[in-house]
Parts: structure tokens; sequence; C-alpha cells
């Protein structure tokens, strides 16, 4: 199985992040796909315009994380990233360590 790990750091990242993410399903037989936002990019829990581009890619299973140490820095939860069905990660940095680690490609946005 390929496996890949999308970096969204900014908040603009996220249309770059998710026609890349949805272009690799398109394009690839057995993939597991997580993109992951850090940074200003966790903004996206205020963003319904932009979170709801993720939901297609959502249904065919593809996992988006959000950063805990962003989400806290910019006073937002845990709870509004899970409410757009986004997982919480306590660390981005750490997560992306932890997925190159498990052999996923790194692509940032």
């Amino acid at each position: 199985m390929k496996k890949v790990i999308f970096h969204a750091h900014e908040l603009e990242d996220w249309s770059k992040v998710i026609a890349s993410a949805r272009n690799a399903l398109a394009d690839l037989v057995n993939v597991d796909i997580v993109i992951l936002g850090n940074g200003p990019a966790v903004q996206i829990v205020s963003h319904p315009d932009i979170a709801s581009k993720a939901e297609p890619l959502l249904e065919k299973g593809v996992t988006f994380e959000l950063c805990g140490h962003a989400l806290a820095a910019q006073e937002l939860t845990q709870e509004q990233a899970e409410a757009i069905h986004f997982t919480y990660v306590p660390s981005g940095v750490v997560e992306l360590i932890a997925r190159q680690e498990d052999g996923y490609a790194y692509i940032r946005a």
C-alpha cells in the first residue's frame, strides 16, 4: 500500500492539498492518505466554506488531522476540529515525524 501525508501550514494551503489528495486518489490504487494541518491552517475550523471541500475526501477514507498545539495557540478547540470530522493530534510536528517513520511520503502544500 502506498502512503502519503500532505501538510497544510497556511489557511490558503487547503485548496492545494485537497486538490492534490483528490488527484492521488484518482491516480493511485490502494493508497492511504492523511492531510495534516498545523500553524494558521488550523483556522479551517472557522471556515465552513473551506472545510466543506474536505467532505468528499473524508467519505473516501482520507484522514484529516489538526495540530493541538496550533489549535490552542489560536484559541481553537479539539471539539471544533472534531465537529468538522477532523482528527485531533497533540503535536503536528510529532505526527509528521511518526508518519514519515512509518513510511509515509511527505508532501507540503
